[in-house]
């Protein structure tokens, strides 16, 4: 199976470093699992046997002994990638929308209500599934008040962003073997 991950918060300001090269020999040395990676901001693209939840275990377990840093590891699939880009309503300015994945699923009941009553949506647009939320960002990223700890918050998850052109590009790439 091919699996994306997207790894919460790595090597973003400077205080959440992991070497990408050493992670990516300690998830290959699991056995029968290739790696490649994108940027050095915790892109992995992984052909494996192992399934998903003990993957995410493993990912998660590396980066600890590793690093020393406890992070999240939010795993898809490339139809999972595709749907979320197909259902973007925000095509107009994709360098201002950011995909956001949960860890676990969020309700319907949460995100509508995180969609009308959240005032760090003034300025901006959502819209969402259970497992995603497509966020375009009016005024750029940095300037706006809707982080993701804010999001987390609000529909009780655990959620990692990445941007349009990320997610084409890492759909584009092959992994050998």
């Amino acid at each position: 199976m091919i699996y994306y991950v997207f790894l919460k918060g790595i090597n973003v300001g400077g205080t959440t470093k992991v070497d990408m090269t050493t992670l990516k020999k300690a998830i290959q040395a699991l056995g029968n699992t290739r790696v490649s990676s994108y940027l050095n901001s915790g892109n992995l693209l992984i052909k494996t046997d192992i399934c998903k939840e003990i993957l995410k275990e493993k990912i998660q377990r590396i980066i600890l002994q590793e690093s020393g840093l406890e992070t999240r590891a939010i795993i898809r699939t490339r139809e999972q990638i595709e749907e979320a880009l197909a259902i973007n309503p925000f095509k107009e300015d994709t360098s201002k929308v950011l995909i956001y994945f949960f860890e676990k699923p969020t309700t319907q009941e949460k995100l509508a209500n995180f969609k009308n009553g959240s005032k760090a949506l003034i300025e901006e647009a959502c819209h969402g599934k259970e497992d995603f939320l497509i966020v375009f960002y009016h005024n750029g990223i940095g300037k706006s008040k809707l982080s993701t700890n804010y999001i987390d918050k609000v529909l009780d998850t655990c959620s990692t962003g990445r941007n349009i052109n990320t997610l084409e590009t890492l759909l584009s790439r092959s992994i050998d073997g």
